[in-house]
């Protein structure tokens, strides 16, 4: 073997042993250190694929944010900022269902007052059923009258009209039977009888059953009216409602209403009256009419 290459394999095994052996028995730092940088790559690209999954990379950066942010910056002192409430209502929803609730309370209880209130008034004697009393003595009292008149049906009420400055009454009274056939009885039989010395006079009352309505829409057909009327009050017996003799499809503007007794007819005065109320966008006259009088007699045309 020539003396170079017995210098060639010197170096070759020099160079394994220093590939196998460690005298100090630890890593070389430059391969540590390799190893260090590379594994802090592979778990900085981890993360960046695991971040790519939840998030939308065209999405701003700020707004990105803002949305991991928001859950928990709404929440302080255990309720959100939201106001909801344990259960996930809102408690703005909540109160929306309460007050609604109790509007909803409050519309029933009027109902029901409206209702308890007509049944009041249908329970009055129907027009027809009062007869007026004349020639009675000063000194006659409604329990006077009653025991005159109580042989002709049942009496529903007797009123002595008296003066407010004495107190005496005026000579006459009003005496309200139960029906009106009870009312008739009283005019047929009892117009020649006598109280406490006087003769006594019996006729028909005019009570104020009738109601003048005006600047009605013209527009309108009786069934339109009619349904109006009978929504604000009870007693609606009849409504004429007379059409314009040059234009069948429309009305003169006015109308008159039958109620079913005094005390009907002057409840839908009061409604009809009031400032609110409204037949479409018009304002409604009403007044008393004239219970004698129809559509085309003197005085309800003077009153219209």
């Amino acid at each position: 073997m020539s003396e170079h290459e017995a210098s060639l394999d010197v170096a070759h095994d020099d160079g394994e042993e220093e590939e196998q052996v460690d005298l100090d028995g630890e890593v070389e730092p430059e391969e540590m250190v390799d190893e260090e940088v590379e594994d802090v790559v592979d778990v900085e690209e981890d993360d960046k694929l695991e971040g790519q999954e939840g998030l939308d990379l065209d999405m701003p950066e700020e707004e990105g944010i803002g949305d991991q942010d928001e859950p928990y910056a709404e929440h302080e002192n255990g309720v959100q900022k939201h106001g909801k409430a344990d259960g996930g209502e809102s408690i703005e929803a909540m109160h929306t269902e309460e007050h609604a609730s109790q509007q909803e309370a409050g519309v029933e209880q009027k109902d029901e007052k409206d209702a308890d209130k007509n049944a009041e008034l249908l329970l009055r004697p129907p027009h027809g059923s009062e007869v007026f009393v004349g020639g009675i003595t000063r000194d006659t009292t409604e329990d006077d009258l009653r025991e005159l008149c109580v042989s002709c049906g049942d009496v529903y009420e007797a009123r002595v009209l008296k003066d407010k400055e004495t107190g005496q009454n005026k000579g006459y009274a009003f005496v309200t039977f139960t029906t009106r056939e009870s009312a008739e009885k009283a005019i047929e039989t009892l117009g020649d009888s006598e109280l406490k010395g006087k003769k006594l006079r019996f006729s028909q009352s005019q009570s104020k059953h009738r109601l003048f309505i005006g600047n009605v829409p013209k527009v309108w057909d009786k069934p339109e009216l009619e349904k109006i009327l009978i929504d604000q009050g009870p007693g609606v017996e009849s409504v004429e409602l007379l059409k314009d003799p040059n234009n069948p499809a429309r009305n003169r503007g006015f109308a008159f209403v039958d109620y079913y007794n005094h005390a009907c007819a002057e409840n839908a005065r009061k409604v009809l009256s009031r400032a609110s109320f409204r037949l479409a966008s018009n304002v409604p006259t009403v007044s008393w009419a004239d219970p004698r009088s129809g559509l085309d007699t003197p005085a309800a045309m003077a009153q219209v």
